[in-house]
């Protein structure tokens, strides 16, 4: 039996399990189970929406077995993918049903894409990319690993997004021009609510409309 785990038993990751279990219906033609993996041993034995919890190591001594990193940050996120990388698992990722994707769309390994989403054409996102429900990117734009949008994101056409950025809900990043997109820093974060008008530095947190470095 192939197990697909669910590295996070927190808020995102157990808001992902119900289309999980949609895709795997539609998608195996063999038994299959869905556990999460928790660090915390006291968790270990329980049971969320009816899927046993288990711990990282217990995890590793299953056969068969492929991993989804759900941690909304992208700073965990990328820690837990190293140690999962060290350990030589394979990933898989998570699409809801109602995600539409358009021609000439490129996309890495452990993506989350939740309900409502919406990836147009010719963009470029990178691995463990994670995109909370009606968030929606559109052409031309190049997003890097690691990168969270959180609900209601809106990243219209030439963009680049740097690896390790957060995007705060309902934030909205107006399109770059054709011959320089509009560029968002490595680590930074966009504040929820944010307007982003202008390039973002790396490691910067902006905030309002237009958007703004927080002080």
């Amino acid at each position: 039996m192939k197990i697909y785990g669910i590295y996070s038993a927190g808020g995102f990751g157990r808001e992902v399990d119900n289309f999980l279990a949609t895709q795997l219906c539609e998608q195996e033609k063999h038994p299959y189970q869905i556990v999460f993996i928790d660090d915390d041993p006291a968790v270990s034995g329980q049971q969320i929406h009816g899927y046993d919890v288990m711990t990282y190591n217990a995890f590793l001594q299953l056969t068969d077995k492929q991993i989804n990193v759900a941690f909304a940050s992208p700073a965990l996120r990328r820690a837990k993918v190293a140690q999962v990388t060290r350990d030589e698992l394979s990933f898989f990722s998570i699409r809801a049903a109602s995600l539409h994707l358009g021609p000439g769309v490129e996309i890495g390994e452990g993506a989350i894409f939740a309900h409502n989403t919406i990836v147009t054409c010719d963009a470029k996102i990178g691995a463990h990319f994670h995109c909370n429900m009606f968030s929606y990117v559109t052409h031309d734009c190049v997003v890097g690993d690691f990168v969270t949008f959180a609900a209601r994101v809106s990243l219209n056409g030439r963009i680049v997004v740097e690896d390790d950025v957060y995007i705060g809900s309902d934030a909205t990043i107006l399109p770059g021009k054709i011959d320089r997109p509009l560029t968002i820093g490595k680590g930074a974060i966009i504040g929820a609510g944010a307007v982003v008008t202008r390039d973002v530095e790396p490691g910067t947190t902006v905030v309002g409309s237009p958007a703004r470095p927080l002080k």
